[in-house]
């Protein structure tokens, strides 16, 4: 009977090491991988809408290890007037859905290449992996043509 006690408490030392120790591995990698730099800018409209559409497409994760709680001060407030802009070109949502999107916008990259065509890339966190995307955008008038996407896996711990 002592033996099986002496079991139990040591199963439960070890699994409360175990989760700090991943708890700590998770708050650094979470804070190396955020992305500052890449965010909409209001005054493109052609970056609001191919934003828009991959976010909306791919539904871009941002859980890159992990899961944890989401530490608020990562967190970026949402522009009233982007908010706006959304809402016009994508109908029909609820605010969450809104929420969400606009924060993956944020998460992807666009630079134009030539007139009417764009590279994008951003990473996709679904915790246990990462999926990197890469590609082409075309745009004539209000249709998007997606081209050349390149998709590579990385396994994370988690």
């Amino acid at each position: 009977m002592k033996e099986i006690s002496l079991l139990k408490l040591y199963l439960i030392f070890l699994i409360i090491s175990i989760f700090l120790s991943c708890s700590q591995i998770q708050q650094t990698t979470y804070q190396t991988v955020h992305i500052d730099s890449i965010y909409v800018r209001i005054d493109n409209d052609d970056e609001i809408k191919l934003k828009l559409y991959l976010a909306d497409k791919y539904h871009p994760g941002d859980c890159y290890g992990m899961p944890s709680i989401r530490n608020s001060r990562y967190e970026r407030k949402i522009s009233p007037e982007l908010l706006i802009k959304v809402k016009e070109l994508l109908p029909n949502k609820t605010e969450n859905e809104y929420d969400e999107l606009i924060k993956q916008m944020n998460r992807i990259g666009i630079e134009q290449v030539e007139t009417n065509e764009y590279n994008f890339f951003f990473k996709d966190g679904k915790c246990c992996w990462i999926i990197h995307y890469k590609g082409k955008l075309i745009m004539l008038g209000n249709t998007i043509y997606e081209k050349e996407t390149e998709k590579t896996i990385e396994d994370v711990p988690c």
